[in-house]
């Protein structure tokens, strides 16, 4: 089974999710598939509703207190738009606070992917695909798995960590996310 990286962003990495999605005929028999599974079909029925047309925002944060904030939008099914942030949540009282423009960079069509800096481009179905991937994987002991859905019941994260690091591990899968 490949690894996925929260960092690979690239088309090959959206055919091999959209792939794995629909490769595997057999019924899910672990309870975190089955969930999954329920997950995504509470997702597509919502879609309808929606046309295909929704955003949503990754939000990764530092222990010290630093981070970013990733914008995604997808309308009729395609990522349309990219958005990134940066910030610092502790005080820098001795320091005058530095004049940047919010986003610091918007990315749309042909650019998509173009910076390396935050959430890859992707669809909330290639998540769905990705997570079934990590879900799939065989996980060594020193790995926690981390599976979230919110209140409707949408998939909000989907990732391993290493919990040999202490502070800030990198983290496989999906990152967390929140549909607005």
């Amino acid at each position: 089974m490949q690894t996925l990286t929260f960092k690979q962003s690239r088309p090959a990495l959206i055919a091999l999710c959209c792939l794995a999605s629909t490769a595997c005929a057999a019924p899910p028999s672990s309870p975190d598939l089955i969930r999954l599974q329920e997950s995504l079909d509470k997702w597509t029925a919502a879609q309808s509703t929606m046309a295909s047309n929704y955003s949503y925002t990754v939000r990764h944060s530092s222990w010290v207190g630093f981070g970013h904030v990733t914008k995604i939008e997808v309308q009729a099914g395609k990522v349309v738009r990219r958005s990134y942030d940066e910030f610092n949540s502790k005080p820098r009282p001795t320091l005058e606070p530095r004049a940047k423009p919010s986003p610091l960079w918007v990315e749309t069509d042909a650019q998509l992917n173009s910076h390396q800096q935050g959430a890859p481009a992707l669809t909330v179905e290639a998540l769905y695909a990705q997570c079934k991937l990590v879900l799939q994987q065989d996980r060594a002991p020193y790995q926690t798995l981390y599976v979230g859905y919110d209140t409707r019941g949408f998939l909000a994260r989907c990732f391993t960590v290493d919990k040999r690091i202490m502070d800030d591990a990198p983290h496989t899968g999906v990152p967390s996310f929140t549909i607005d």
